[in-house]
Protein backbone atom coordinates (compact mmCIF):
# COMPACT_ATOMS: atom_id res chain seq x y z
CA UNK A 1 0.00 0.00 0.00
CA UNK A 2 1.51 3.38 -0.96
CA UNK A 3 2.17 5.57 2.07
CA UNK A 4 0.27 8.43 0.42
CA UNK A 5 -3.01 6.62 1.09
CA UNK A 6 -2.71 7.20 4.83
CA UNK A 7 -2.17 10.31 7.00
CA UNK A 8 1.49 10.57 7.98
CA UNK A 9 0.83 10.43 11.73
CA UNK A 10 -1.14 7.17 11.33
CA UNK A 11 1.59 5.27 9.48
CA UNK A 12 2.87 2.38 11.61
CA UNK A 13 5.12 -0.64 11.49
CA UNK A 14 2.52 -2.71 9.61
CA UNK A 15 2.55 -0.15 6.78
CA UNK A 16 6.33 -0.41 6.48
CA UNK A 17 6.05 -4.20 6.38
CA UNK A 18 3.47 -3.89 3.59
CA UNK A 19 5.93 -1.86 1.50
CA UNK A 20 8.36 -4.76 1.66
CA UNK A 21 5.77 -7.51 1.15
CA UNK A 22 4.29 -5.77 -1.88
CA UNK A 23 7.67 -4.77 -3.31
CA UNK A 24 6.75 -1.08 -3.46
CA UNK A 25 9.71 0.13 -5.52
CA UNK A 26 11.21 3.60 -5.38
CA UNK A 27 9.41 5.92 -7.74
CA UNK A 28 8.49 9.56 -8.19
CA UNK A 29 6.75 9.60 -4.80
CA UNK A 30 8.96 7.50 -2.49
CA UNK A 31 12.68 7.06 -1.79
CA UNK A 32 14.31 4.66 0.70
CA UNK A 33 17.45 5.38 2.70
CA UNK A 34 19.13 2.79 4.89
CA UNK A 35 20.43 5.35 7.38
CA UNK A 36 20.00 8.96 8.44
CA UNK A 37 22.21 11.64 6.86
CA UNK A 38 25.75 11.42 8.15
CA UNK A 39 27.83 14.30 9.53
CA UNK A 40 29.69 15.09 6.29
CA UNK A 41 28.75 17.96 3.98
CA UNK A 42 28.37 15.47 1.12
CA UNK A 43 25.76 13.44 3.03
CA UNK A 44 23.77 16.54 3.94
CA UNK A 45 23.84 17.89 0.39
CA UNK A 46 22.60 14.60 -1.06
CA UNK A 47 19.67 14.45 1.33
CA UNK A 48 18.80 18.08 0.60
CA UNK A 49 18.83 17.24 -3.10
CA UNK A 50 16.33 14.45 -2.31
CA UNK A 51 14.05 16.76 -0.32
CA UNK A 52 14.08 19.58 -2.86
CA UNK A 53 13.44 17.12 -5.72
CA UNK A 54 10.16 16.05 -4.11
CA UNK A 55 9.06 19.66 -3.54
CA UNK A 56 9.90 20.57 -7.15
CA UNK A 57 7.94 17.57 -8.49
CA UNK A 58 4.75 16.02 -7.08
CA UNK A 59 5.75 15.62 -3.44
CA UNK A 60 6.40 12.34 -1.66
CA UNK A 61 7.98 10.39 1.20
CA UNK A 62 11.64 10.07 2.11
CA UNK A 63 12.01 6.98 4.32
CA UNK A 64 15.05 6.57 6.58
CA UNK A 65 15.56 3.05 7.96
CA UNK A 66 14.66 0.68 5.10
CA UNK A 67 17.18 -1.25 3.01
CA UNK A 68 16.53 -1.44 -0.73
CA UNK A 69 18.10 -3.39 -3.59
CA UNK A 70 17.77 -1.84 -7.03
CA UNK A 71 15.11 0.44 -5.57
CA UNK A 72 12.98 -2.37 -4.12
CA UNK A 73 12.69 -2.49 -0.29
CA UNK A 74 14.07 -5.69 1.23
CA UNK A 75 14.03 -5.20 5.01
CA UNK A 76 13.58 -2.71 7.79
CA UNK A 77 16.94 -1.42 8.95
CA UNK A 78 15.88 0.11 12.26
CA UNK A 79 17.84 3.11 13.42
CA UNK A 80 18.89 1.98 16.88
CA UNK A 81 20.53 5.23 17.91
CA UNK A 82 17.58 7.38 16.96
CA UNK A 83 16.57 9.93 19.54
CA UNK A 84 13.31 11.02 17.95
CA UNK A 85 13.09 14.65 19.03
CA UNK A 86 16.79 15.35 18.45
CA UNK A 87 16.83 13.80 14.97
CA UNK A 88 13.59 15.48 13.93
CA UNK A 89 15.04 18.82 15.01
CA UNK A 90 18.32 18.13 13.18
CA UNK A 91 16.54 17.23 9.96
CA UNK A 92 14.12 20.13 10.26
CA UNK A 93 16.94 22.63 10.74
CA UNK A 94 18.94 21.10 7.88
CA UNK A 95 15.97 21.41 5.51
CA UNK A 96 15.01 24.90 6.64
CA UNK A 97 18.54 26.29 6.41
CA UNK A 98 19.82 24.46 3.33
CA UNK A 99 17.09 25.11 0.75
CA UNK A 100 15.78 28.37 -0.69
CA UNK A 101 13.03 29.40 -0.71
CA UNK A 102 11.98 27.42 2.33
CA UNK A 103 9.61 24.54 1.63
CA UNK A 104 6.27 24.94 3.45
CA UNK A 105 4.46 21.95 4.93
CA UNK A 106 7.33 19.49 5.45
CA UNK A 107 6.35 16.95 8.14
CA UNK A 108 8.53 14.42 9.99
CA UNK A 109 7.14 11.29 11.67
CA UNK A 110 8.94 8.62 13.71
CA UNK A 111 7.66 5.02 13.61
CA UNK A 112 8.75 3.11 16.72
CA UNK A 113 9.33 -0.59 16.09
CA UNK A 114 8.29 -3.39 18.45
CA UNK A 115 11.76 -4.90 18.24
CA UNK A 116 13.35 -1.61 19.26
CA UNK A 117 14.70 1.28 17.24
CA UNK A 118 12.76 3.41 14.79
CA UNK A 119 12.16 4.36 11.18
CA UNK A 120 11.88 8.03 10.28
CA UNK A 121 9.53 9.34 7.58
CA UNK A 122 9.76 12.76 5.97
CA UNK A 123 6.72 13.96 3.99
CA UNK A 124 7.51 16.69 1.46
CA UNK A 125 4.46 18.22 -0.26
CA UNK A 126 4.48 19.58 -3.76
CA UNK A 127 5.45 23.19 -3.26
CA UNK A 128 3.59 26.35 -4.29
CA UNK A 129 6.90 28.26 -4.16
CA UNK A 130 8.96 26.05 -6.48
CA UNK A 131 11.51 25.75 -7.86
CA UNK A 132 13.59 25.28 -4.70
CA UNK A 133 17.37 25.46 -4.84
CA UNK A 134 19.79 23.67 -2.53
CA UNK A 135 22.06 26.38 -1.12
CA UNK A 136 23.94 24.38 1.52
CA UNK A 137 27.67 25.09 1.34
CA UNK A 138 27.14 27.12 -1.83
CA UNK A 139 25.65 24.21 -3.81
CA UNK A 140 23.20 26.33 -5.89
CA UNK A 141 21.52 23.36 -7.60
CA UNK A 142 17.96 22.54 -8.60
CA UNK A 143 16.60 18.98 -8.57
CA UNK A 144 13.31 17.36 -9.54
CA UNK A 145 12.02 13.77 -9.80
CA UNK A 146 10.69 11.27 -12.28
CA UNK A 147 9.96 7.54 -12.04
CA UNK A 148 13.70 6.80 -11.91
CA UNK A 149 14.37 9.13 -8.96
CA UNK A 150 15.93 12.55 -8.61
CA UNK A 151 17.75 14.36 -11.39
CA UNK A 152 19.40 17.75 -11.82
CA UNK A 153 17.42 20.35 -13.78
CA UNK A 154 19.07 21.95 -16.77
CA UNK A 155 18.76 25.63 -17.64
CA UNK A 156 15.65 25.24 -19.81
CA UNK A 157 13.91 23.12 -17.15
CA UNK A 158 14.70 25.69 -14.45
CA UNK A 159 13.25 28.44 -16.65
CA UNK A 160 10.11 26.36 -17.26
CA UNK A 161 9.75 25.68 -13.53
CA UNK A 162 9.80 29.39 -12.73
CA UNK A 163 7.27 30.14 -15.47
CA UNK A 164 4.96 27.34 -14.24
CA UNK A 165 5.13 28.65 -10.67
CA UNK A 166 4.20 32.13 -11.85
CA UNK A 167 1.35 30.81 -14.00
CA UNK A 168 -0.15 28.84 -11.08
CA UNK A 169 -0.10 31.97 -8.94
CA UNK A 170 -1.84 33.84 -11.73
CA UNK A 171 -4.49 31.14 -12.09
CA UNK A 172 -5.20 31.24 -8.35
CA UNK A 173 -5.65 35.02 -8.42
CA UNK A 174 -7.80 34.79 -11.56
CA UNK A 175 -10.04 32.10 -10.04
CA UNK A 176 -10.70 34.21 -6.95
CA UNK A 177 -11.34 37.34 -9.03
CA UNK A 178 -13.80 35.47 -11.25
CA UNK A 179 -15.68 34.11 -8.23
CA UNK A 180 -15.85 37.53 -6.58
CA UNK A 181 -17.38 38.90 -9.80
CA UNK A 182 -19.99 36.12 -9.69
CA UNK A 183 -20.86 36.78 -6.03
CA UNK A 184 -21.03 40.56 -6.44
CA UNK A 185 -23.09 40.10 -9.62
CA UNK A 186 -25.58 37.97 -7.62
CA UNK A 187 -25.09 35.00 -9.94
CA UNK A 188 -24.39 32.57 -7.09
CA UNK A 189 -25.61 28.93 -7.19
CA UNK A 190 -28.20 29.84 -4.55
CA UNK A 191 -29.85 33.24 -4.17
CA UNK A 192 -28.84 34.95 -0.93
CA UNK A 193 -30.80 37.44 1.12
CA UNK A 194 -29.78 41.11 0.80
CA UNK A 195 -27.31 42.55 3.28
CA UNK A 196 -23.61 42.32 4.17
CA UNK A 197 -21.91 39.03 3.39
CA UNK A 198 -18.76 37.17 4.28
CA UNK A 199 -16.97 35.24 1.53
CA UNK A 200 -14.29 32.66 2.34
CA UNK A 201 -12.33 30.88 -0.38
CA UNK A 202 -10.07 27.89 0.24
CA UNK A 203 -7.86 27.27 -2.79
CA UNK A 204 -5.61 24.18 -2.83
CA UNK A 205 -2.45 24.47 -4.90
CA UNK A 206 -3.23 20.99 -6.21
CA UNK A 207 -6.46 22.30 -7.76
CA UNK A 208 -4.51 24.38 -10.28
CA UNK A 209 -2.37 21.60 -11.69
CA UNK A 210 -3.37 20.49 -15.23
CA UNK A 211 -6.09 17.85 -15.37
CA UNK A 212 -6.82 17.68 -11.64
CA UNK A 213 -10.43 16.96 -10.63
CA UNK A 214 -12.33 15.34 -7.77
CA UNK A 215 -15.17 12.82 -7.44
CA UNK A 216 -18.31 14.95 -7.07
CA UNK A 217 -20.42 12.01 -5.90
CA UNK A 218 -17.94 11.43 -3.10
CA UNK A 219 -18.14 15.10 -2.13
CA UNK A 220 -21.92 15.03 -1.97
CA UNK A 221 -21.71 11.91 0.18
CA UNK A 222 -20.01 13.97 2.87
CA UNK A 223 -23.29 15.78 3.58
CA UNK A 224 -24.18 13.23 6.27
CA UNK A 225 -20.97 13.89 8.19
CA UNK A 226 -18.95 17.09 7.71
CA UNK A 227 -20.51 18.51 4.55
CA UNK A 228 -22.79 21.37 5.55
CA UNK A 229 -23.02 25.15 5.13
CA UNK A 230 -21.50 27.56 7.63
CA UNK A 231 -24.78 28.28 9.44
CA UNK A 232 -27.83 26.07 9.76
CA UNK A 233 -31.07 27.12 11.46
CA UNK A 234 -33.72 24.74 10.13
CA UNK A 235 -31.83 22.23 8.00
CA UNK A 236 -29.64 21.98 4.93
CA UNK A 237 -29.51 20.25 1.59
CA UNK A 238 -27.09 19.68 -1.27
CA UNK A 239 -27.24 19.43 -5.04
CA UNK A 240 -25.01 19.16 -8.07
CA UNK A 241 -24.28 22.31 -10.05
CA UNK A 242 -22.41 23.00 -13.26
CA UNK A 243 -19.35 23.89 -11.15
CA UNK A 244 -19.52 21.11 -8.56
CA UNK A 245 -21.61 20.43 -5.46
CA UNK A 246 -23.32 23.07 -3.30
CA UNK A 247 -24.40 22.64 0.33
CA UNK A 248 -26.95 25.26 1.35
CA UNK A 249 -29.07 26.28 4.30
CA UNK A 250 -32.67 25.43 3.47
CA UNK A 251 -35.44 27.44 5.13
CA UNK A 252 -38.05 27.14 2.39
CA UNK A 253 -37.65 30.73 1.16
CA UNK A 254 -36.78 32.05 -2.28
CA UNK A 255 -33.33 32.79 -0.86
CA UNK A 256 -30.99 31.18 1.66
CA UNK A 257 -28.69 32.61 4.30
CA UNK A 258 -25.52 30.71 3.42
CA UNK A 259 -23.99 28.17 1.06
CA UNK A 260 -20.76 26.22 0.64
CA UNK A 261 -19.75 25.18 -2.86
CA UNK A 262 -17.08 22.57 -3.58
CA UNK A 263 -15.81 22.96 -7.13
CA UNK A 264 -14.85 20.06 -9.34
CA UNK A 265 -11.20 21.16 -9.07
CA UNK A 266 -11.31 20.94 -5.24
CA UNK A 267 -11.59 24.66 -4.49
CA UNK A 268 -14.18 25.68 -1.89
CA UNK A 269 -16.32 28.83 -1.74
CA UNK A 270 -18.31 29.89 1.32
CA UNK A 271 -20.70 32.82 1.12
CA UNK A 272 -22.47 33.59 4.38
CA UNK A 273 -25.13 36.19 5.16
CA UNK A 274 -25.31 35.52 8.91
CA UNK A 275 -21.86 36.20 10.36
CA UNK A 276 -21.99 39.98 9.82
CA UNK A 277 -25.64 40.49 10.76
CA UNK A 278 -25.45 40.44 14.56
CA UNK A 279 -26.07 44.18 14.95
CA UNK A 280 -27.04 45.03 11.40
CA UNK A 281 -29.50 47.79 12.31
CA UNK A 282 -26.71 49.69 14.07
CA UNK A 283 -24.34 48.90 11.17
CA UNK A 284 -22.02 46.97 13.46
CA UNK A 285 -20.77 43.41 13.17
CA UNK A 286 -19.48 41.50 16.20
CA UNK A 287 -15.81 40.69 15.80
CA UNK A 288 -15.72 37.77 18.23
CA UNK A 289 -18.60 36.07 16.45
CA UNK A 290 -17.42 36.11 12.87
CA UNK A 291 -13.71 35.51 13.59
CA UNK A 292 -14.44 32.51 15.81
CA UNK A 293 -16.88 31.13 13.25
CA UNK A 294 -14.36 31.49 10.42
CA UNK A 295 -11.72 29.62 12.45
CA UNK A 296 -14.15 26.86 13.39
CA UNK A 297 -15.59 26.45 9.91
CA UNK A 298 -12.19 26.41 8.25
CA UNK A 299 -11.40 23.39 10.43
CA UNK A 300 -14.46 21.69 8.92
CA UNK A 301 -13.32 22.56 5.40
CA UNK A 302 -9.88 21.08 6.08
CA UNK A 303 -11.57 17.84 7.15
CA UNK A 304 -13.42 17.79 3.82
CA UNK A 305 -10.18 18.37 1.90
CA UNK A 306 -8.41 15.64 3.86
CA UNK A 307 -11.21 13.16 3.20
CA UNK A 308 -10.98 14.06 -0.49
CA UNK A 309 -7.21 13.33 -0.32
CA UNK A 310 -6.34 16.86 -1.43
CA UNK A 311 -2.95 17.68 0.04
CA UNK A 312 -1.71 21.01 1.45
CA UNK A 313 -0.77 23.72 0.89
CA UNK A 314 -4.01 25.70 0.67
CA UNK A 315 -4.63 29.41 0.25
CA UNK A 316 -7.38 30.93 2.42
CA UNK A 317 -8.91 34.23 1.30
CA UNK A 318 -11.47 36.36 3.14
CA UNK A 319 -13.74 39.09 1.77
CA UNK A 320 -16.36 41.23 3.53
CA UNK A 321 -18.96 42.46 1.05
CA UNK A 322 -21.47 45.29 1.27
CA UNK A 323 -19.89 46.73 4.43
CA UNK A 324 -19.54 50.44 3.60
CA UNK A 325 -20.54 52.44 6.67
CA UNK A 326 -20.21 49.45 9.03
CA UNK A 327 -18.02 49.34 12.10
CA UNK A 328 -16.69 46.55 14.29
CA UNK A 329 -18.02 45.86 17.78
CA UNK A 330 -15.98 44.03 20.42
CA UNK A 331 -16.78 42.88 23.92
CA UNK A 332 -13.23 41.74 24.75
CA UNK A 333 -12.32 43.76 27.83
CA UNK A 334 -13.43 47.19 26.66
CA UNK A 335 -16.43 47.73 24.46
CA UNK A 336 -16.26 49.80 21.31
CA UNK A 337 -19.29 52.03 20.86
CA UNK A 338 -18.23 54.58 18.28
CA UNK A 339 -16.04 52.82 15.75
CA UNK A 340 -14.78 54.44 12.61
CA UNK A 341 -16.86 53.35 9.63
CA UNK A 342 -15.50 51.28 6.75
CA UNK A 343 -15.07 53.60 3.77
CA UNK A 344 -15.68 51.16 0.92
CA UNK A 345 -18.26 48.61 -0.15
CA UNK A 346 -16.01 45.55 -0.21
CA UNK A 347 -12.94 44.49 1.73
CA UNK A 348 -11.08 41.95 -0.41
CA UNK A 349 -8.16 40.79 1.74
CA UNK A 350 -5.02 39.11 0.31
CA UNK A 351 -4.89 35.34 0.84
CA UNK A 352 -2.81 33.55 3.48
CA UNK A 353 -1.16 30.14 3.29
CA UNK A 354 -2.31 27.08 5.27
CA UNK A 355 0.61 24.69 4.84
CA UNK A 356 -0.62 21.66 6.80
CA UNK A 357 -3.78 20.11 8.25
CA UNK A 358 -2.63 20.69 11.84
CA UNK A 359 -1.88 24.39 11.37
CA UNK A 360 -2.62 26.83 14.21
CA UNK A 361 -5.56 28.39 12.37
CA UNK A 362 -6.08 31.50 14.53
CA UNK A 363 -2.43 32.48 14.00
CA UNK A 364 -2.62 31.69 10.29
CA UNK A 365 -5.82 33.73 9.88
CA UNK A 366 -4.74 36.76 11.93
CA UNK A 367 -3.47 38.56 8.77
CA UNK A 368 -7.02 38.21 7.39
CA UNK A 369 -8.68 39.60 10.51
CA UNK A 370 -6.35 42.54 11.22
CA UNK A 371 -7.11 44.53 8.02
CA UNK A 372 -10.81 44.61 8.92
CA UNK A 373 -9.96 46.25 12.26
CA UNK A 374 -7.50 48.54 10.46
CA UNK A 375 -10.36 49.67 8.21
CA UNK A 376 -12.27 50.59 11.38
CA UNK A 377 -9.37 52.58 12.83
CA UNK A 378 -7.76 49.99 15.13
CA UNK A 379 -4.29 48.44 15.22
CA UNK A 380 -5.47 44.84 14.87
CA UNK A 381 -7.92 42.18 15.98
CA UNK A 382 -8.83 42.31 19.66
CA UNK A 383 -9.30 38.56 19.63
CA UNK A 384 -5.52 38.35 20.04
CA UNK A 385 -3.42 39.52 22.97
CA UNK A 386 -0.40 41.82 22.70
CA UNK A 387 1.89 38.88 21.90
CA UNK A 388 -0.36 37.82 19.01
CA UNK A 389 -1.84 34.83 20.86
CA UNK A 390 -5.49 33.93 20.25
CA UNK A 391 -7.67 34.73 23.26
CA UNK A 392 -10.11 32.24 24.75
CA UNK A 393 -13.44 32.93 23.01
CA UNK A 394 -16.10 34.54 25.21
CA UNK A 395 -19.77 33.96 24.57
Amino acid sequence: MPLSQKPLEQIGEEDLAALIQQGEAENKGIDYKQALPGPTDHDRRERLYDVSSFANASGGHLVFGIKAKDGVPTEVNCILSLTADAEKLRLHNMIQNGIQPRIPGVEIHVVSLRSGGSVLLVWIPRSWASPHMVTFQGASKFYSRNSAGKYSLDVSEIRSAFLLSESIGGRIREFRADRMAVVLGEETPKALRPGPKLALHVLPLQSFTPGFSIDLARVRGLSSSVGRPMHVYSGWDSQYTYDGVVFYENIGQSWCLTYTQVFRNGCIEVVDGVSLSGMEKQKLFVAETYEIEVVQYLRTLLVILKQMEIEPPFFAALSLLGVRGFGVYSDHGSRIYNPRCIDRDNLVIPAVLVDNFAADLPSVLKPLFDPVWNACGYAGSRNFDESGKWKTPTK
